[in-house]
């Protein structure tokens, strides 16, 4: 993945072997001390190497920053929401923090209201996608090959009592 991702990025389309992550880092090192490639850029894409193998805690939106949007609101109250907090998702729970129902997405939002199939008075809750759980020791490379997988955008994340810790 990463090899893919870093041929891609230096124009590099025909290659019989791909690079290892430690052959990456090599050519890194070696840009930066040859001056082809800024310090901070090298930083950077030193970074990208290490995001993959850090646990989703470590990168996560924690719980007390998420905007929460209640089952039953209204297209008109999450409109007013959106106008203060303009996420394009937005997890939606019932009751209590730890029954998430759904993701509610502004894209399928936009879409209802083109179609007319969502008035302002009307709950939001016939256009919640499904809500995708992981658990917070997983490690962030591999959930992002599982959301792409998936064709998901969003997960939330779960301590280990089941609880809501946050999302990516």
């Amino acid at each position: 993945l990463i090899s893919n991702s870093f041929n891609k990025a230096f124009g590099i389309t025909d290659v019989h072997q791909h690079l290892t992550e430690e052959e990456i880092r090599t050519v890194i090192a070696a840009g930066a001390l040859a001056g082809a490639v800024e310090p901070t850029e090298a930083a950077m894409m030193e970074k990208v190497l290490r995001l993959g193998d850090r646990q989703v805690r470590e990168i996560m939106t924690p719980r007390t920053e998420i905007v929460w949007i209640e089952k039953h609101t209204t297209l008109k109250d999450f409109l007013d929401i959106y106008a203060r907090e303009t996420h394009t998702r937005f997890p939606v729970f019932e009751e209590d923090l730890e029954n998430v129902v759904g993701v509610l997405s502004v894209k399928d939002i936009l879409q209802n209201m083109a179609d007319k199939a969502i008035q302002l008075d009307s709950p939001i809750t016939g256009v919640l996608r499904p809500a995708y759980f992981v658990p917070e020791t997983k490690l962030a490379g591999q959930l992002f090959s599982e959301l792409r997988q998936e064709r998901m955008q969003m997960a939330m994340i779960v301590d280990q009592y089941g609880g809501v810790a946050g999302l990516v």
